[in-house]
């Protein structure tokens, strides 16, 4: 979207860094389509953010992301670590992108350098035991040589924090003893036990949309939808926002968007497998300080936590040192690795699966044999073709 010339802002050299920050921090409060109630924080004028916002951030390699609150959809959210055997790791990821339509995921991820895919699974909690059998049949098929569930206790997605970020050069000068020094407030966001939902099939359709895109317009998706502009506003104010199924809107850098530019930004994946409660703490904290930390996990029963970082790679070095010198105490239970940016995708909620009339479905034998269809195909490194922005 994009404003009329004449509501364009007179451009103001001196107060773009400062302004774009404000803007940031008001958007991670109140979301990034309500203007007037950014302006009304920030002090700047309601035409100044709407250009700021449409025009520029996305320009400054930042995007604004939906967080939903999958529990209250009924949802259970899983840490899911899958290790294909060898001759079925080509095919991987097409067996991942079945899985998005028909198997609840939402995210996958190439673990480097071991060829393990990390995946989150969002499932309802009666057909969790039906999932898991349906992947212990894919390793009774030999697609996988074993996997790994952790429900979740609760999962955080983190904004950037804007005073690290110079907006007018588009790169990152972070100051690292003011990092180790910052306070930080560790807020817990619960995923929820996945038993009742509280959603109609409109209202699964309108959050994917705004996990797609939330700068659209109500009118815009309503156009896409075939839906009344009145009935769409009803469901977002009456169901979404009324019920806080939106937990939050996520602000994050996320460098050049063509792929070939990504493969200079490293993606992270941290783990720690049964932390002491200390431990946890300790590992909170250092992750939350982390500028560049996306989101972090616990699970369940508290024997995993997990974050995802994304970084510019002239800040590599400096990062690993960072958890160098502040790992005491959880080094030793510490891995850290690579995620392949070439192959690994988000996905927006699993829409496809939901019933007007019967809720949340998973079909496990319908699920199990396209899988083993397309796992048993012959076809190219699946993976030159995939990127990580959000997909339907």
């Amino acid at each position: 979207m994009s404003l009329d010339p004449a509501e364009r802002p007179e451009y103001d050299t001196a107060g773009e860094a400062s302004s774009i920050s404000r803007i940031v921090e008001a958007i991670k409060q109140v979301g990034p389509r309500n203007s007037c109630a950014i302006s009304r924080i920030t002090g700047i004028p309601d035409n100044t953010v709407r250009y700021k916002i449409h025009n520029q951030l996305v320009q400054k390699g930042i995007t604004v992301q939906t967080s939903i609150d999958y529990g209250k959809m009924g949802l259970t959210t899983n840490w899911v670590n899958m290790d294909f055997a060898r001759e079925y790791r080509k095919t991987a990821p097409l067996v991942l992108r079945v899985l998005s339509k028909s198997g609840y995921l939402t995210f996958f991820g190439r673990l480097l350098p071991q060829n393990s895919f990390a995946t989150v699974i969002r499932i309802p909690r009666e057909a969790l035991k039906s999932y898991l059998s349906f992947l212990e049949k894919l390793v009774q098929a030999g697609v996988l040589d074993s996997y790994r569930v952790d429900p979740l206790l609760w999962i955080r997605h983190l904004s950037m924090n804007p005073r690290y970020y110079d907006f007018e050069k588009k790169e990152w000068n972070v100051d690292w003893e003011e990092v180790e020094k910052s306070p930080v407030e560790i807020q817990q966001q619960e995923v929820g036990e996945g038993g009742a939902f509280y959603v109609d099939k409109l209202d699964v359709l309108l959050l994917k949309e705004m996990q797609i895109d939330c700068l659209r317009s109500l009118t815009d998706i309503g156009k896409k939808l075939r839906v009344k502009p009145k009935t769409l506003r009803y469901h977002f104010r009456e169901h979404i926002e009324k019920r806080r199924l939106i937990s939050r809107y996520v602000v994050r850098w996320f460098g050049s968007p063509p792929l070939e530019a990504r493969k200079t930004i490293p993606y992270l994946t941290a783990e720690i497998r049964e932390p002491s409660p200390e431990v946890l703490w300790q590992a909170q904290n250092v992750f939350h300080r982390l500028p560049f930390t996306w989101l972090d996990a616990v699970s369940t029963c508290q024997d995993l936590y997990t974050a995802q970082v994304v970084l510019p790679i002239s800040s590599y070095t400096e990062t690993v040192e960072y958890l160098a010198r502040n790992g005491d105490g959880f080094e030793k239970r510490f891995k850290l690795w690579l995620v392949d940016q070439t192959c690994t995708c988000n996905y927006t909620l699993p829409y496809e699966m939901f019933s007007e009339d019967n809720g949340w479905l998973f079909d496990e034998e319908h699920t199990l044999e396209q899988v083993l269809e397309v796992s048993r195909g012959k076809v190219p490194d699946a993976c030159s073709a995939l990127s990580i922005p959000l997909t339907a």
